[in-house]
C-alpha cells in the first residue's frame, strides 16, 4: 500500500504525500529502487542533500545510471563537502552527456576543489572545445592558471599567449605574459607585449608606468622618461613616478 501510494502522489506532483508515503516504505526496512530514486529527486529539490546521498549510494551502478539521477548525487557529495566522492560519477556524467555546459562547469570546479588538477585541465579543454560563450575567456583564462599550479611553466606561457590572440580585449593574459617576462628578465619581450595592451581601449594608465619602470631596468633612461611623461599626464597625484622622472 505505502509503495504504490508513493507512486500515485509522485506521478500527481503531490511531493509532500508522496515523500511521507517513500519514507514510511523505505525507512520502514523494505527496498525498491524507483521509489529511493523518486524520494531522493524530491529531498534534493528541498536540499536535503544528506538524504539524497543515503536514498542512492546503495543502489548498484545499473541504477544510478540516468543523467539527472547521477548529477543529483554528484551535486550533493559536493556541497556537504564531500566533493571527493562525486569523482567517480563525475566521468560517467560528462561520457553521458558531453555538451552539457553545466555539468562541465560543475565537473571542472569539483576536480580542482579536491586537487585533481590534470582531470580539470581535461575539463576547461572540453568546455573550451564547446561553441564559445560569455564564460570562454575566464576558463580559458583560468586553463593557464592550472597549468601554473602544476609548475608546467611553458604549457602556462603557451596558453596566455594563445589567449591574447582568442580574446585580445582580456588583459589578464597579458599581464600574466609580461610578469613571466620580467621574472625572466625578457625585458623587450614584457615591454612588446605591454605596448600590445596600451593599445587595448580599457587598458590602464598604470600599464604605461609599467612599461616605463621595465625600461628603467634595462638603463633606457630616455625612453623610460617619456613613458613617465605621459603616465603623469594622466595621474598627475602619483608621487613616485614624479620622483622617477
Amino acid at each position: 500500500y505505502l509503495l504504490n501510494a508513493g507512486h500515485i502522489y509522485y506521478n500527481l506532483k503531490m511531493y509532500p504525500e508522496a515523500s511521507k508515503h517513500y519514507s514510511m516504505f523505505l525507512y520502514g526496512g523494505y527496498k525498491d529502487t524507483k521509489a529511493a530514486i523518486n524520494l531522493a529527486s524530491i529531498e534534493f529539490k528541498d536540499r536535503n542533500y544528506e538524504r539524497v546521498i543515503t536514498l542512492l549510494k546503495g543502489l548498484p551502478d545499473k541504477d544510478v545510471s540516468e543523467k539527472n539521477v547521477i548529477k543529483q548525487l554528484v551535486v550533493s557529495y559536493n556541497n556537504t563537502g564531500k566533493g571527493i566522492k562525486a569523482l567517480p560519477y563525475l566521468n560517467r556524467l560528462i561520457k553521458k552527456d558531453p555538451k552539457n555546459i553545466e555539468n562541465i562547469k560543475l565537473a571542472a570546479n569539483i576536480f580542482e576543489k579536491n586537487g585533481d588538477l590534470a582531470s580539470a585541465v581535461t575539463i576547461h579543454k572540453k568546455y573550451l572545445a564547446l561553441p564559445r560563450t560569455d564564460s570562454h575567456k575566464d576558463y580559458a583564462y583560468h586553463l593557464g592558471e592550472l597549468y601554473e599550479k602544476q609548475n608546467l611553466k611553458s604549457l602556462a606561457i603557451s596558453q596566455y599567449s594563445k589567449n591574447t590572440t582568442t580574446y585580445p580585449d582580456d588583459l589578464r593574459n597579458y599581464e600574466k605574459l609580461s610578469l613571466y617576462y620580467e621574472k625572466e628578465k625578457k625585458y623587450d619581450q614584457a615591454v612588446t607585449i605591454l605596448t600590445k595592451v596600451r593599445k587595448i581601449h580599457s587598458a590602464p594608465p598604470e600599464i604605461t608606468k609599467k612599461i616605463a619602470d621595465i625600461l628603467v631596468l634595462q638603463k633606457k633612461t630616455v625612453q623610460a622618461a617619456l613613458e613617465y611623461e605621459k603616465y603623469v599626464q594622466q595621474v598627475k597625484n602619483d608621487h613616485d613616478a614624479w620622483f622617477s622622472l
